[in-house]
């Protein structure tokens, strides 16, 4: 594309609507850098449209800005800003990095047809296997929370019942030692001789 057209955004809809994904490449002669001609540009109305979001904007500390994507005709280099965003309405956008790369160099991905830089695969590769494997310890440790969780639970309800079977004694008879009758209405109890002195006697005494 060598410069915008107004039916830009029908002819986006039409491919979305067909489930179809495109990469506009606009000619490099329609790159117009911004106030401070070195890390923004100014975008047409086509180019804010067809500007796409790459998984590959991460490598550069940019998740959700888009990019785009412009071919020099005379030295066959792809031009790619990734991480714009925009700094002020509507037209002015900055970008993380531009990336420069004669077109035979360049990948496509067989995903959506964006065009890849020589490494930039390698490298998102190894950030979702670093992710992968956060995720993975960070789980492992929470399993390993959980299990000492679980275990430290079951120890309160052995101890709870061993210190029942410990009390048990309580609700046990004993023979008197004033009127010799066995009872569990104790008031005193001697576990020395397993004998205890009852409410009845108590009372009388």
């Amino acid at each position: 594309m060598e410069s915008g057209f107004r039916s830009h955004g029908k002819i986006k809809k039409q491919f979305v609507w067909h489930d179809i994904h495109i990469q506009m490449i606009f000619l490099s002669n329609m790159i117009r850098k911004g106030p401070d001609d070195q890390s923004s540009l100014v975008l047409t109305p086509t180019e804010r449209s067809f500007a796409y979001r790459s998984e590959y904007n991460q490598l550069y500390h940019s998740t959700s800005d888009s990019a785009l994507t412009y071919l020099d005709l005379t030295t066959q280099y792809l031009h790619t800003f990734r991480g714009l965003f925009l700094i002020h309405k509507p037209q002015i956008f900055a970008y993380k990095t531009e990336l420069s790369e004669q077109i035979d160099n360049v990948l496509i991905s067989p995903k959506n047809g964006e065009f890849v830089y020589p490494g930039e695969y390698e490298k998102l590769k190894f950030l979702r296997n670093k992710s992968l494997k956060a995720s993975d310890n960070n789980n492992s440790k929470k399993n390993k929370l959980y299990q000492r969780s679980i275990k430290k639970k079951k120890n309160y309800h052995d101890e709870l019942i061993s210190n029942d079977n410990h009390l048990d004694y309580l609700t046990k008879t004993y023979p008197c030692k004033k009127c010799c009758k066995q009872t569990d209405e104790w008031v005193t109890l001697d576990l020395s001789t397993n004998t205890c002195v009852c409410r009845n006697c108590i009372r009388k005494s």
